[in-house]
């Protein structure tokens, strides 16, 4: 429930909102841009130290919602500037009997999303109506509007006054359902919103200069889809810059003939140099996927200090964490400024070319880079991960400029998709969204967290090496302060089921006659059916039990 006195304490307000189960994120004071990578927080919540931690460095922010799965929560969005006054009373005939914010524009109804898969959408109900749900979010009470309103609850409609109702069948099925095709006219298309205006109209100015547009004729063109379909709309200067920056490029008339190239198999094969042993090779798209908790920023920022080690240098572009939280974690792991570049903020956008660019100019200038890490990828980068054609278009602008520029090899960190029917994900199809992201990777590393650290497993080698061996990694909190990451071999066959069986004793003796089968087979590090086989050898041989079915097991380490 949130408090009485939240409309004057947005940290209070933003605790009480993460308590109630819903994902928070800090949100530039009179703004409507949020202050962090946000989108990390569409798959796990911020906790109340992190929360702290901002509101610390931002003492003016105000408070968001991610909206969607996450928090189980979808928006209907009024505004009554545009009609969604008039088009809202058709909807629901009166205001629903929900949770209520008034807006400097109208009006925010909250509820709940009851399991459905609904995404952002605008104008589907309705004139004036937008919907915002997974890859979205909402400003709430005490937060202030950029005009200096402030976002408060309709009386007798606030959070804790009454239920967040649930969303009517109707209205689902109208904003799930495919649209029946309509002829395009300028009214019927779609607005561009924050976060997707600069990649849009990019890519609307590089296929006109691929046609040969000039550099006056495509901001003119920018400038009435700018004014059309922006909200809001970007300045001129951005537009100006969005058209120099792909007029540098020639356009197809000018570029050199596209001609075949044969193979010529005659040439001996090139040195495989290692960057990191024994997964990543100079040159390599990498792609490293875990799900939340499972370490993998840790464990790509230890690879990138331990190059320092040898002379060689790294970047690492971080949307993922407060700076604080990598300021730490860099001190702690000993990294060398002389040999990693960290760079931390909500700023970067890898969907702009530009931000390519400057990446790339950086690398090339500071010399000697032989690793990049981009964590995560839907944190740097703008585009549509769910989209296997958006994720070529990352393959061909982002990743292998990158790399053809430098020489190094580029580590994306992205998290795994969301397990559904209590399947787990495995291998090349772990990482969520787009199949085409391990498609386009030469290498690809899962991790997940295991009973003894953290599992890194190889799962494509693409080139010339071969796929290594599963390993353990774990994090080494020394008495100094400083940490460490120490790998062990996890085993196959006989000696996974060992070391499983070791791990199960070990769990059972720490905590007995409270573990359940099924958890204590998760805490293996195997598959569950692995797991499970490996348990139910160990109560078959009465070196744990007893096992009572359809009842909550007591596993108990028989006395001697």
């Amino acid at each position: 429930m949130i408090p009485e006195t939240s409309q004057d304490d947005t940290l209070a307000a933003a605790i009480a909102y993460q308590s109630d189960g819903l994902s928070v994120i800090p949100i530039k004071a009179e703004s409507k841009e949020s202050l962090v990578a946000w989108r990390r927080f569409q798959d796990e919540r911020a906790d109340e130290t992190m929360i702290r931690d901002w509101f610390a460095q931002f003492p003016d922010a105000g408070v968001g919602i991610v909206t969607g799965a996450i928090s189980g929560l979808v928006v209907i969005d009024i505004d009554n500037r545009n009609g969604g006054d008039v088009s809202g009373r058709e909807l629901f005939g009166t205001a629903p009997e929900t949770v209520t914010v008034l807006t400097p524009g109208g009006e925010h109804w909250w509820f709940q999303a009851n399991g459905e898969a609904i995404r952002n959408s605008a104008g589907l109900l309705g004139d004036g109506i937008d919907v915002r749900g997974d890859g979205g979010y909402v400003l709430a009470p005490p937060s202030r509007h950029p005009s200096g309103a402030v976002y408060q609850w309709e009386v007798g409609r606030a959070l804790g006054e009454i239920e967040i109702a649930p969303l009517p069948l109707e209205i689902a099925k109208r904003i799930t359902a495919p649209a029946k095709p309509e002829p395009v006219t300028p009214s019927a298309v779609a607005p561009i919103r924050e976060g997707q205006r600069n990649h849009t109209l990019t890519r609307l100015a590089g296929a006109m200069r691929r046609r040969g547009a000039s550099a006056a004729a495509t901001i003119a063109a920018l400038d009435v889809e700018n004014r059309e379909r922006c909200s809001p709309p970007l300045t001129a200067g951005e537009i100006k810059a969005i058209a120099a920056s792909v007029a540098r490029y020639a356009p197809e008339a000018e570029a050199e003939p596209k001609v075949f190239k044969p193979l010529d198999w005659s040439i001996g094969d090139v040195e495989i140099v290692m960057v990191v042993e024994p997964w990543i090779p100079r040159a390599a798209r990498v792609l490293l996927v875990g799900a939340t908790e499972s370490a993998k920023s840790m464990i790509a920022t230890s690879w990138a200090v331990s190059l320092g080690e040898r002379g060689a240098r790294a970047i690492v572009v971080s949307e993922e964490n407060p700076e604080i939280e990598d300021r730490r974690r860099l001190r702690r792991l000993g990294a060398d400024r002389d040999h990693l570049t960290f760079f931390n903020g909500s700023a970067v956008d890898l969907a702009d070319p530009e931000w390519v660019d400057a990446l790339i100019r950086f690398a090339q200038g500071w010399g000697g880079v032989e690793l990049i890490v981009v964590d995560t990828l839907t944190a740097a980068w703008s585009g549509d991960d769910l989209s296997n054609r958006e994720i070529a278009d990352f393959d061909r602008e982002v990743w292998q400029p990158i790399i053809r520029a430098t020489g190094a090899a580029v580590v994306v960190v992205d998290h795994t998709g969301h397990q559904q029917f209590g399947v787990r994900r495995e291998g090349n199809a772990a990482a969520r969204g787009a199949s085409s992201k391990a498609q386009k990777s030469d290498v690809v590393l899962v991790m997940r967290k295991s009973a003894d650290g953290f599992e890194i497993a190889h799962h494509k080698a693409r080139l010339g090496g071969r796929k290594a061996d599963p390993v353990i990694a774990r994090v080494i909190d020394r008495e100094d302060g400083t940490l460490a990451v120490e790998y062990a071999p996890l085993g196959s066959g006989d000696t996974a089921d060992a070391q499983a069986r070791e791990r199960a004793l070990r769990a059972v003796s720490d905590a007995p006659g409270t573990m359940t089968k099924t958890k204590l087979a998760a805490m293996l590090g195997m598959r569950k059916d692995e797991g499970l086989r490996v348990v139910s050898d160990l109560l078959a041989e009465g070196l744990i039990g007893p096992d009572e079915p359809r009842a909550r097991l007591s596993l108990i380490v028989p006395e001697p």
